[in-house]
C-alpha cells in the first residue's frame, strides 16, 4: 500500500483560527542570524499559535518571544515556517506556541 504524505497545507489545524490584527513585539533571531526586536502584527491567532507579519525574516525552527503590549503578557513560540512577501516588503511567519498561554491574545476562543 503506497500512502501519499499530505502536504502541510492540507492538514487540518489543531484549533480554530481567528482573524485578529493586534500589535505585538517579536524578539528572536533573523534568518541571517541577527537579533530581532521589532514591533509586528498578528494576522490570525489560535490556541496553539499565530500567523504574524514582520519586517524581518525569522529563522525557521528558532524560538521567539512574543509580547502583547496591550495586556503585558508574553509567550514563547517556535517559528514553523516563513514566507517573504517582496511586493509588500514584509514577511509572514507561522508560529507554534511552546510556552505560555493563549490568553496572550486577549480573546476567548470559540468552543472546539
Amino acid at each position: 500500500m503506497n500512502k501519499k504524505r499530505k502536504d502541510r497545507s492540507e492538514e487540518r489545524p489543531r484549533s480554530v483560527r481567528v482573524l485578529l490584527r493586534i500589535p505585538i513585539r517579536v524578539l528572536g533571531e533573523s534568518s541571517a542570524g541577527q537579533p530581532v526586536d521589532e514591533v509586528a502584527e498578528t494576522l490570525a491567532v489560535s490556541r496553539h499559535g499565530a500567523l504574524v507579519k514582520t519586517t524581518t525574516g525569522l529563522r525557521p525552527d528558532s524560538k521567539v518571544r512574543v509580547e502583547n503590549p496591550d495586556n503585558h503578557q508574553s509567550a514563547t513560540f517556535r517559528v514553523v515556517w516563513t514566507k517573504a512577501k517582496p511586493l509588500d516588503g514584509v514577511w509572514h511567519a507561522g508560529l507554534e506556541l511552546t510556552a505560555g498561554k493563549p490568553t496572550l491574545w486577549g480573546i476567548k476562543f470559540p468552543f472546539e
